[in-house]
């Protein structure tokens, strides 16, 4: 007996992805893939594991290739075939020459910016020091005893045992630019890379695996030959989302925003001003919602203040902006969000449950929600509209004192104490009325351009009448239009059929002109199976489980052309858990079923 499955022309249920592409499970000759397209790197993603999900690149050529002229051999010299870390031969020889009293080095040629980290792997072969060095920024390694040694980093320098002596090496900069070279010294003792007398030849160190990528941390080592190579959220692969512990992902699309915050994680660079409180960048007292160590630390000082990290000089216009900060507890239970220009929002965070415990503004907040990242960490958003303004203190972030506080100037106000802080991590700035996906910042503001998602039809998807069922996430954002956000475009401009929300979803067939939109009893906050189908019966809709409208006059429409995804700020964000047509309509039982949660 035929399933509901069966009888599908189109089955996309989010699961198989490259780039420029999704696939579909149904048809299985690709007819049914979609194409995709977003054209930017720095879109995010939760994914399978609850953490979120960068591009990552090696910014080297040649990689593991030390004896390639990209690599400036400097007294020293390089050769191939020695045992890796990871259990093969991939390793090489890095050995000084003879040369008495000299430094002994390799370099390459950058011509990178912003926040970086450069990484090597590496074990004493004679030798047991090895320097890394962005010229002004450097840190010195103990192979010997796996640690780290004197830095003039303004971040952090650290060392991971890989086993069997190997130690991966690396120091975060603040500025790439400051440097067209890098460099790696065998180093004859901490802060010393002038080996004294004459070397043997022999003596030296085992390399393997040069990384320079951007952000606070090394990133997973990439190889690379003749260009840099780039992994995870590239420019156009869709995303495949797992926010709130999902165990299926949806695919995630959002509309085209800007974080105007030139450092989303480096919280401690000179862009962010402290106010009564302390800072530590890279803190290893907790991992980030990434799952590496890229959060700070903001601890109170001893005095009756507020106690806050504030943005830096930023341009805002006259509109509403959302700000943003995942906040985790520490000694200090409180933290608050503050956004002001001409207006004044203000939340309060419990930080051990996630909920509001108090506000503050002057206007009326046109958004606030706390999203639970696991691992005690908290997405804070507070939203508001704006006037035209070029000023610091737009947003501020710090500790809260009490769940419900003294303000000064809509900003929590106390007495201090040095035993408490909070953790702070991927700070956003964007304009809009709700908090789209962290948008990474290395040094400048960035934007991720909106997702883009369309199937050309080859063949028409429906006969004499149709069924089309989608699968939804409920979510906040967004406020809804008349526009469809899913549309299956007829050869007939008049007529299509699609699927939209405002406070709640919707349904709407265009039958020649004719428009049949019908709202649903589900709110737009809430997940939702919607199904549209139609014949010369007429059409019933959809919803979680229930009809909810009838039309009894013959609806007959066909020659689809396309399915296309319009996504913008009105309808916010979008998680898709599947997609289905039906070349012909299904029964009314079926419906029921097929829309059940």
């Amino acid at each position: 007996m035929a399933t509901t499955y069966d009888k599908a022309s189109l089955v996309m249920i989010p699961s198989g992805v490259k780039e420029s592409k999704l696939y579909s499970i149904k048809p299985t000759d690709g007819s049914g893939d979609f194409t995709f397209s977003r054209g930017t790197d720095t879109a995010t993603r939760v994914n399978a594991s609850g953490l979120i999900e960068k591009e990552r690149a090696n910014l080297f050529t040649y990689s593991n290739d030390f004896s390639n002229a990209a690599w400036t051999k400097v007294r020293s010299s390089v050769s191939s075939g020695s045992a890796d870390p990871f259990g093969g031969s991939n390793a090489w020889s890095f050995l000084a020459d003879t040369s008495a009293n000299q430094q002994h080095y390799f370099n390459a040629t950058i011509s990178e910016s912003g926040v970086g980290t450069l990484s090597l792997y590496a074990k004493a072969n004679g030798y047991n020091w090895l320097r890394l060095r962005i010229p002004s920024e450097e840190a010195y390694f103990d192979l010997a005893n796996g640690v780290t040694g004197s830095s003039t980093t303004g971040i952090s320098a650290s060392m991971t045992d890989a086993g069997g002596g190997w130690y991966r090496c690396e120091v975060a900069i603040s500025d790439m630019s400051s440097s067209t070279s890098v460099f790696f010294h065998i180093a004859e003792g901490d802060g010393d890379i002038i080996i004294g007398g004459a070397p043997s030849g022999t003596d030296g160190l085992f390399i393997y695996g040069a990384q320079l990528n951007q952000g606070l941390v090394a990133q997973p080592y990439i190889e690379t030959t003749t260009a840099a190579v780039y992994e995870g959220i590239t420019d156009n692969l869709p995303r495949l989302d797992y926010s709130g512990g999902a165990s299926c992902p949806s695919l995630l699309l959002e509309p085209s925003r800007t974080n105007l915050f030139e450092h989303s994680d480096y919280l401690s660079a000179s862009f962010w001003i402290d106010d009564q409180i302390t800072r530590v960048q890279n803190t290893t007292d907790t991992l980030s919602p990434e799952g590496v160590y890229n959060a700070v630390k903001l601890t109170e000082t001893a005095t009756t203040a507020r106690h806050r990290l504030a943005s830096g000089v930023i341009t805002i216009s006259n509109t509403t902006y959302t700000a943003s900060v995942f906040l985790k507890k520490g000694t200090a239970r409180y933290g608050f969000v503050h956004l002001s220009g001409a207006n004044a929002y203000t939340i309060v965070v419990d930080l051990e449950d996630g909920t509001i415990t108090d506000t503050a503004t002057n206007s009326t907040i046109a958004h606030q929600s706390v999203e639970d990242y696991g691992n005690g960490w908290y997405r804070c958003s507070v939203a508001g509209n704006m006037a035209s303004v070029t000023t610091a203190y737009i947003v501020q972030f710090g500790t809260a004192g009490s769940a419900e506080p003294t303000y000064n100037n809509y900003v929590p106000q106390f007495l201090g104490s040095t035993s408490n802080n909070i953790y702070a991590y991927g700070a956003q700035l964007e304009a809009g009325s709700y908090p789209t996906s962290i948008i990474p910042t290395y040094g400048t503001s960035a934007s991720r351009a909106a997702d883009d998602f369309v199937l050309n039809l080859a063949t028409d998807i429906v006969q004499n009448g149709g069924t089309f069922m989608i699968e939804l996430v409920g979510d906040v954002a967004g406020s809804g239009s008349s526009i469809p956000f899913l549309q299956f475009t007829h050869t007939n401009a008049s007529s299509y059929v699609g699927f939209g929300a405002t406070a709640n979803w919707r349904c709407r067939i265009n039958d020649n002109g004719t428009s049949r939109l019908v709202t649903s009893p589900v709110a737009h906050t809430e997940n939702v199976k919607l199904c549209i189908r139609y014949g010369d019966f007429g059409y019933q809709y959809y919803a979680n489980g229930s009809s909810f409208s009838t039309y009894t006059t013959a609806i007959n429409i066909g020659d689809f052309t396309s399915v296309n995804f319009v996504i913008n700020e009105n309808y916010g964000i979008l998680r898709i858990k599947q997609l289905l047509t039906f070349p012909t309509a299904l029964t009314d039982s079926e419906a029921i079923a097929l829309t059940t949660l």
